[in-house]
């Protein structure tokens, strides 16, 4: 008689584990559903009915500080990303996140030494360096950004805010040292050029009045002339 029990017990296991990994998956499902079509509220609840079956689940407290980010709720957002990274201690994307929260913050120190993590696991990560050299950049730290920038242009030659942002910071050294002032028209026309290709017009503007205060006439002239023909 035992026998039948032990295999009625374990088919009602089976069972069992079978509805609550479906469950998981379904929640996990209508969560995304609902992040996609910006129903965040709807979102939090099926993230947080999914870790209540799964509580490390790292990629779930994930979306949950994607879809507080979203609400702009930036306490919960950090709160979730520290979580998920605590399950998993070299979750990237996590850190990501979390850096660029503390930067919306004004949290900057906080927010480079995310980067840098981010970086130590994806050196390759483009935005990353270009994320921590807005950072440095807050901060006034333009030799350590301009280095950032470059970083990510060798990773992502047709970035174009890298190129703007590293013309910009070329232009900022350059009022103290002239010799910078020469490097920053090309990275500002590059970015219009790669803002234009990109469809972005009125990014290929901003580039364009970029370039303006450089004073590089022949350059300015072929870029307006380009924004025109659009």
């Amino acid at each position: 008689m035992k026998r039948p029990i032990a295999i009625i017990t374990a088919i009602s296991v089976f069972i069992t584990c079978m509805s609550w990994a479906e469950s998981i998956g379904e929640c996990f499902r209508k969560g995304q559903e609902a992040y996609e079509a910006k129903n965040y509220d709807k979102a939090i609840d099926c993230f947080e009915k999914a870790i209540v079956l799964n509580p490390m689940f790292a990629a779930i407290y994930h979306l949950l500080g994607n879809a507080y980010f979203r609400k702009g709720v930036l306490d919960e957002a950090s709160a979730k990303y520290k979580q998920a990274i605590t399950i998993n201690p070299t979750y990237s994307a996590a850190y990501f996140n979390l850096a660029f929260v503390y930067h919306r913050k004004g949290m900057v120190d906080e927010a480079i030494t995310e980067y840098k993590k981010v970086i130590a696991f994806d050196h390759h990560n483009a935005e990353a360096h270009f994320n921590l050299g807005l950072s440095y950049s807050k901060k006034g730290l333009l030799d350590e950004a301009i280095s950032e920038y470059k970083e990510a242009l060798k990773i992502d030659p047709d970035y174009p805010f890298a190129h703007y942002n590293l013309g910009r910071a070329y232009q900022m050294k350059g009022r103290k040292d002239p010799e910078f002032r020469s490097l920053a028209p090309i990275h500002y026309y590059k970015a219009g050029l790669l803002f234009l290709k990109q469809g972005s017009k009125d990014s290929a503007l901003m580039a364009f009045e970029g370039l303006k205060l450089t004073g590089s006439k022949e350059l300015e002239k072929d870029l307006i002339e380009k924004l025109n023909n659009i």
